[in-house]
């Protein structure tokens, strides 16, 4: 009687797919009346499509961000400080990235 053989199988598949990540560096300063510099932000390691929106904070009046493109501009309406500003990606799968709160100071 022969012995046994055992034989162990690891099941191999792709590799686990890097984090979403997102990046932008904001423009945080602008003048009432006038158009704003802006900024993107842009989202990868996900899966497309992906969206954006302000989750914390708020932008001006005037100033908005573009769901689809990640574009951030337009002239503000409103002066003053405008803290803690979020903006989050998130992809097809629901996954989402965050870039790290700022604040954007409009000029009178």
């Amino acid at each position: 009687m022969q012995p046994a053989h055992l034989t162990q199988v690891a099941a191999v598949g792709p590799a686990a797919a890097a984090a979403l990540t997102i990046s932008g560096t904001p423009v945080t300063s602008a003048t009432q009346g006038t158009a704003y510099t802006g900024f993107s932000v842009t989202a990868a390691n996900g899966h497309s499509p992906y969206t954006y929106s302000v989750t914390a904070g708020a932008l001006p009046a005037g100033i908005t961000l573009n769901g689809t493109t990640g574009a951030v501009a337009g002239t503000p309406t409103v002066n003053g400080s405008f803290p803690g500003i979020v903006i989050t990606a998130q992809d097809a799968t629901g996954d989402t990235a965050s870039l790290a709160p700022f604040t954007l100071a409009v000029a009178a």
